[in-house]
């Protein structure tokens, strides 16, 4: 097992694959990525947007700066330790790098007002925040100072708390299927009562939003703990723990129950009996920090990605130099169908060309020849198999469609 991590670290992959890089001269844990390794990330971000988006959800855009001011409503600068210093600007107020979102979608929702049937609204923000950890814990894309995540608030009315958790698991439970990750359990976070210091918010709110979460898990009837000192400084919440092919485990989802900061922003909406009440708002992230889920994901797949998600589906590589336009019509061919193909037309031999796409783990290699291009049988190496697949031109179109649509 030791052998197989190893080869799986995804800091490894990465520089083989193509996918990330850390430079020194740009700084620790502020990874970039190569083509790659970009769409890979686009193809994980977009998955979960038209996931939620189908669901009701609907997205805001926040900047990445913000005064101090702000931090100071949601007890960020008395409670959080990861922020890094403000920046002094001439003649006007200090401001800091946000180390969250939660604040800047309070202040959104405030700006206009509200009825009770507008609740639930469901925003959606997938954005980049910055951590001061420190640079002894960091480790390629699994800890790193500039993590984005795919951050949900839902403001909802107290009586709409159990339907829109349900919502939310529901969504969690898929995900985790389609990313083959179906060993999880939860942890249920809550607050310590013996260092009360560390919280905002009275006992009787604290106590309401931690019985709430532990029924909601309970009728689900999955595997669950509870991490009492483990909550937010604001809330309790729920901490999704999966396991990867190695068996390691990694937390990924939380989901966070917030009676106190509707409080401190005196967020409002009208109720049916004309009455101003406080909205309860629940924090979501289902993939936590996308770059944290990568390195996650390139570990446990071992970079052979299913054919959905891979950044790239085929490879067709010419014979000789008068094929290349030929596999060339056929990569537009494929790519205006919704695959995603490169050509490997270098002056390499072809046996070279064919191992190197087998190298980084492109599911198909099809050599693109006389026959290939005159309508004939195609030979299509297909990854993990020592057999090439002798097909259609048709019916590997078919074939590969399939397999994306499905998620396969």
């Amino acid at each position: 097992m030791i052998e197989e991590a190893k080869k799986r670290d995804h800091r490894k992959l990465g520089k083989e694959l193509e996918l990330f890089t850390i430079i020194d001269e740009i700084g620790g844990g502020l990874p970039l990525f190569y083509p790659q390794g970009a769409i890979l990330r686009r193809l994980v971000e977009n998955f979960v947007i038209e996931l939620q988006e189908r669901r009701g959800y609907v997205p805001i855009w926040i900047p990445h700066i913000t005064k101090g001011k702000l931090y100071e409503i949601s007890g960020h600068l008395q409670k959080y330790d990861a922020m890094y210093p403000p920046m002094h600007l001439e003649g006007e107020d200090d401001y800091y790098l946000k180390p969250m979102n939660c604040p800047h979608f309070m202040m959104l929702y405030k700006t206009q007002m509200h009825s009770y049937r507008e609740l639930p609204m469901r925003w959606t923000c997938t954005t980049t925040n910055y951590r001061y950890e420190k640079s002894g814990e960091l480790s390629g894309l699994t800890r790193v100072r500039a993590l984005t995540q795919d951050d949900c608030h839902v403001f909802t009315r107290p009586d709409q708390i159990e339907s829109e958790i349900n919502l939310m698991l529901d969504m969690i439970s898929e995900i985790y299927n389609s990313f083959t990750l179906k060993d999880f359990w939860v942890r249920i976070s809550v607050h310590d009562p013996a260092n009360k210091e560390k919280y905002i918010g009275d006992a009787k709110i604290w106590q309401e939003s931690e019985a709430a979460l532990s029924r909601l898990i309970e009728k689900r009837g999955w595997k669950h703990e509870v991490g009492v000192g483990e909550a937010a400084f604001y809330g309790p919440k729920l901490d999704f723990m999966a396991k990867d092919v190695l068996g390691r485990e990694w937390q990924l989802s939380t989901i966070q129950l917030d009676m106190n900061l509707p409080e401190r922003f005196e967020l409002e909406y009208t109720a049916n009996d004309g009455t101003k009440q406080r909205p309860v708002v629940i924090h979501r992230a289902i993939l936590g920090s996308i770059e944290r889920f990568l390195g996650i994901l390139i570990e446990h797949f071992g970079g052979k990605w299913p054919v959905w998600l891979s950044p790239v589906q085929a490879v067709l590589v010419p014979v000789m130099e008068k094929h290349v336009e030929g596999a060339d019509a056929l990569k537009n061919e494929l790519f205006d169908l919704g695959v995603r193909v490169e050509i490997d037309s270098s002056n390499d031999t072809l046996g070279s060309r064919v191992r190197k796409a087998a190298n980084k783990h492109i599911p198909y290699i099809i050599v693109v020849g006389d026959k290939e291009l005159g309508g004939e049988d195609w030979m299509v190496k297909v990854r993990g198999e020592k057999e090439q697949l002798k097909i259609s031109k048709a019916d590997f179109i078919q074939k590969i469609l399939k397999e994306i649509k499905e998620k396969s």
